[in-house]
C-alpha cells in the first residue's frame, strides 16, 4: 500500500467581520481551526489560539497528514478546515468551515511536491459565505507502507519529510 505525506498551513483568516467581535467583560473572543481529512483518516489536529491583527485571526501553524494514495486518486478524501471560538462555558463555537477536495488540490498543480498557496470560501452553519481562509499545503513523493502497518493503520517511515 502507497501513501503520500500531506503538509497544510493554515495561516489566516478574512473577511469575518462582526463574528469576532464579540467582547465581554473580562476577554475577548478568541479563535482557532480544527484541521481534519474526511474520508478514510480519523486524523484532526488544532492550531493554537489565534494571534490577532485587527479583525483577521493569524495562525501560520503548519500540520502533517499521511494520506493513502489509493483514497487521494479516488477523489475520496476531503481537507476540512472549521473555524471555532474558544468559549469558557458551554463548549466551543462553531463559526464556520471550508471543505476542500485535496483531489482538486493534488491535481491541481503542475509540480505537485512544490508548496502551494491557496484560499477557500468559509460556509457559516446556515451555508452563507463567511469569508476566506488562506493556507499552503505541500504533497509529498509516493512512499510504501512499513510492515508495522496493521489494516487501515499507515506508519509512516522516519525519512518521509527528508526528501
Amino acid at each position: 500500500m502507497d501513501y503520500r505525506a500531506f503538509k497544510v498551513n493554515v495561516t489566516c483568516v478574512e473577511g469575518i467581520e462582526g463574528v469576532l467581535s464579540f467582547v465581554n467583560f473580562f476577554h475577548k473572543s478568541k479563535v482557532y481551526a480544527a484541521v481534519s481529512i474526511t474520508g478514510d483518516l480519523l486524523a484532526n489536529q488544532e492550531t493554537p489560539l489565534a494571534k490577532y491583527f485587527g479583525e483577521n485571526p493569524v495562525w501560520n501553524w503548519p500540520m502533517k497528514f499521511y494520506l493513502k494514495e489509493s483514497k487521494l486518486q479516488e477523489n475520496a478524501l476531503t481537507l476540512r478546515i472549521q473555524l471555532r471560538r474558544k468559549r469558557i462555558f458551554g463548549g466551543d463555537e462553531y463559526i464556520a468551515e471550508a471543505l476542500v477536495p485535496l483531489k482538486n488540490l493534488f491535481d491541481g498543480n503542475k509540480n505537485v511536491m512544490d508548496e502551494n498557496y491557496c484560499s477557500s470560501w468559509l460556509l457559516s452553519p446556515s451555508g452563507g459565505r463567511r469569508g476566506f481562509v488562506y493556507f499552503s499545503y505541500y504533497f509529498s513523493r509516493t512512499y510504501a507502507a512499513t510492515a508495522e502497518s496493521d489494516g487501515n493503520s499507515i506508519v509512516a517511515p522516519l525519512s518521509a519529510w527528508n526528501c
